[in-house]
């Protein structure tokens, strides 16, 4: 099995955020209904890491603003994976916002408040692509959308900021059509486990049973659910898999992971 690139920091954290999700505070970043979790002390989380935290945006929410506050925060580098034509628009005006600290005469609502961000317009890094299993296309609603493999997109990445681990610290997905669901197992079909993990989902996961399928792998490969804002989800790697825990070769029980969870608080 390959080996896991987790986030340091989450592993180093770990004790003091399974304490309970209920005991750790969140706080909102965002703007209106564009709102969404994070971690109230996003820069002690990172600190040790600072302007070298591997930040990547899949898709485009609302607005910038969430993202642009977490960029701010940490002082790192956003790198932005975009196709479709209104976000890539959004964000090549947010970059000449930023640059001439000025509105257009008729700003898009995507760029609202973002002349109060202060992010450097070199750190805002737009790659036409979609990270994904494999680099290539992928056909939906008979709309191609440009994959780029994670390998490719994180070695880009790291690249651009001179760094020699590749990793993914923060990965924060807004894509709409339902596409988070095949971009969460594409994810946890590599060795990349970001410490944080935003996700918008499409449909709620207790409301559509292709969302829960999606939602569950994900919480049994060693992520926890912090807090939720509408259909924004913020969950932290906590490094504990729950497929770990019993054998999938067993043919003796209906579920093996059940079976093994029984016996063991029959135990006590």
């Amino acid at each position: 099995m390959y080996q896991l690139r987790k986030t340091l920091e989450a592993i180093k954290e770990n004790k003091k955020y399974m304490s309970g999700p209920e005991q750790i505070k969140i706080k909102s970043v965002g703007l209106g209904n564009d709102d969404w979790p994070i971690l109230e002390n996003l820069w002690n989380f990172y600190e040790k890491k600072g302007i070298k935290t591997v930040f990547f945006s899949v898709g485009s929410s609302e607005r910038a603003m969430a993202d642009l506050e977490i960029a701010e925060t940490l002082g790192c580098p956003l790198h932005i994976f975009e196709v479709r034509k209104e976000g890539l628009t959004g964000w090549s005006e947010v970059q000449q916002i930023l640059k001439s600290r000025k509105n257009p005469d008729i700003p898009l609502p995507f760029s609202e408040n973002v002349n109060t961000k202060w992010v450097l317009p070199k750190n805002i890094r737009v790659q036409e692509a979609i990270p994904g299993p494999f680099s290539g296309t992928m056909e939906v609603s008979d709309v191609s959308y440009p994959l780029l493999s994670w390998d490719a997109c994180v070695q880009k990445a790291t690249s651009t900021m001179n760094l020699n681990e590749p990793r993914i610290d923060i990965l924060k997905v807004s894509l709409g059509l339902g596409l988070e669901k095949s971009l969460v197992y594409s994810l946890l079909d590599t060795p990349y486990r970001p410490g944080l993990l935003l996700i918008e989902w499409t449909q709620s996961p207790d409301s559509d049973l292709f969302t829960t399928l999606s939602a569950g792998h994900l919480q049994n490969s060693g992520y926890t659910l912090l807090a939720k804002k509408g259909n924004h989800f913020l969950y932290f790697y906590n490094d504990r898999c729950m497929y770990e825990v019993c054998s999938w070769e067993q043919n003796n029980v209906d579920n093996p992971l059940v079976a093994e969870i029984v016996k063991s608080t029959s135990r006590t």
